[in-house]
């Protein structure tokens, strides 16, 4: 059949300017074609599986092994759909990053990532729950098949379109081999619906929801039976935008604990490598220092003010990036090496997950005693004898270590700054918020 675009034109459900390939959780629910019931029977409340649901089942939790990046939580096969949550991490092939997973809190704004050259990190919750239900996402022609999961990080169309691609190629087995019943056409819609899960509150909500889902299938808007039928993704209803948003939550920002981090240790190498007495001594430090203060400060003024949060978040941008130079002066300066990019050495830092300046510490001790080969390129082989690369001097390991962490806490910043500004942008600061609530008093009077 040719091309309709009266007929065949599908309006996305993809939620706009929303960055799928970033890490978090989402509730996403998948229809058969014409809502066939293709998996079972719900009786007495319970969901019954035939053969083909339990192949549904066992394929989405396979989905485990195909997306080392990804995590599922609850999940239900009915009689013609499902329901499932799937939080997209970072990928098991690349250093896990400098400090331990970020976990939700419903008082974060900023969206947090680390560069994806260094630590793809996770996305870091936002204080209110987006309601997609009413934009459908097209997965497009995409089948990702069972090839084995990139090592960046993945967008939840690939992992959606993988499950349909291989849960139709086994119904159809199926159909041929075990007399399963057939299908019109496909045995998916071909849209999917998901809700982007931002708090706790909606997460417990969600979850009830999947678990008692058998119970209210008579009423379910999918059940067949019903001739109302508006396809949805259902999700509690949340209370309308508070006028001041929930804000702060810096001590659970990357970007806060990787520049305090970055603090800790140039305090150190300042007070070990640089004379006191030294004007670069007090300047480093405060440097550190305002790299660190200004993202709490930031983060606290986001209530009532995006332009102060992306003002002084800038400034601690700015200030890390004062502190890359005085430490890239130094090692220039002394005649030591500043290691490159692709120094396999600052992917090693990386992988340790270092948590303290005494985590540090300890890794530039066993950089120093393995020679400096430790996470290094392989020496090459050659038959003429050939002398030793030098040992790095303590200072040399010390800057390239602090190098690496403000490289990390740069990089997340201008991911922060960027979601910031994107936010700013569609949903407006307080004086919109305010009006916005305003309105909605006008209206309810």
């Amino acid at each position: 059949m040719p091309y309709n675009p009266d007929r065949h034109h599908r309006r996305s459900i993809r939620l706009r300017g929303y960055d799928y390939t970033l890490a978090g959780a989402y509730y996403v629910t998948l229809v058969t074609q014409d809502r066939a019931p293709l998996f079972g029977d719900v009786v007495d409340g319970v969901m019954a599986l035939n053969d083909a649901g339990r192949m549904i089942e066992q394929e989405w939790f396979h989905l485990l092994d195909r997306f080392p990046a990804i995590e599922l939580d609850a999940f239900i096969v009915m009689p013609n759909h499902i329901h499932g949550i799937i939080v997209i991490g970072e990928p098991a092939a690349v250093g896990a990053g400098l400090v331990p997973a970020l976990i939700p809190t419903p008082n974060l704004s900023p969206q947090d990532l680390s560069p994806r050259d260094l630590s793809p990190r996770d996305l870091s919750p936002r204080d209110q729950t987006v309601d997609t239900t009413g934009h459908p996402v097209d997965d497009g022609q995409k089948r990702a098949g069972t090839r084995p999961a990139p090592t960046s990080l993945v967008a939840l169309g690939d992992v959606i379109g993988a499950f349909k691609s291989i849960t139709t190629h086994a119904y159809i087995q199926g159909v041929h081999q075990k007399g399963w019943p057939e299908f019109n056409g496909r045995v998916w819609q071909r849209n999917y619906y998901e809700h982007i899960i931002r708090d706790d509150p909606s997460l417990q909500r969600i979850r009830s929801y999947i678990e008692t889902n058998p119970e209210q299938w008579a009423a379910d808007k999918e059940n067949p039976a019903n001739d109302n039928h508006q396809v949805s993704n259902p999700v509690p209803a949340q209370a309308p935008d508070p006028l001041i948003p929930k804000h702060g939550g810096y001590r659970n920002l990357k970007s806060f604990q990787v520049a305090q981090l970055a603090y800790d240790v140039t305090v150190r190498f300042c007070d070990r490598y640089i004379d006191k007495r030294s004007r670069t001594h007090d300047q480093m430090v405060q440097a550190a220092r305002s790299g660190v203060q200004n993202i709490a400060e930031g983060s606290q003024a986001s209530g009532t003010s995006k332009k102060m949060e992306m003002k002084l978040t800038n400034v601690a941008r700015a200030s890390l990036e004062e502190l890359r130079l005085d430490y890239e002066d130094f090692l220039r300066q002394r005649g030591l090496e500043q290691w490159p990019r692709s120094d396999r050495r600052r992917q090693h830092l990386i992988d340790r997950r270092p948590k303290t300046a005494d985590d540090v510490a300890r890794w530039v001790e066993e950089i120093h005693q393995s020679g400096g080969q430790s996470g290094a390129e392989p020496p090459t082989q050659s038959t003429e004898p050939t002398q030793p690369p030098p040992r790095p001097t303590y200072p040399e390991i010390a800057a390239n270590a602090a190098l690496v962490l403000i490289a990390v806490a740069t990089g997340l910043l201008d991911r922060q700054l960027a979601a910031q500004a994107k936010a700013f942008e569609e949903e407006g600061g307080f004086t919109e918020r305010l009006y916005r609530t305003r309105q909605q008093r006008r209206k309810g009077q």
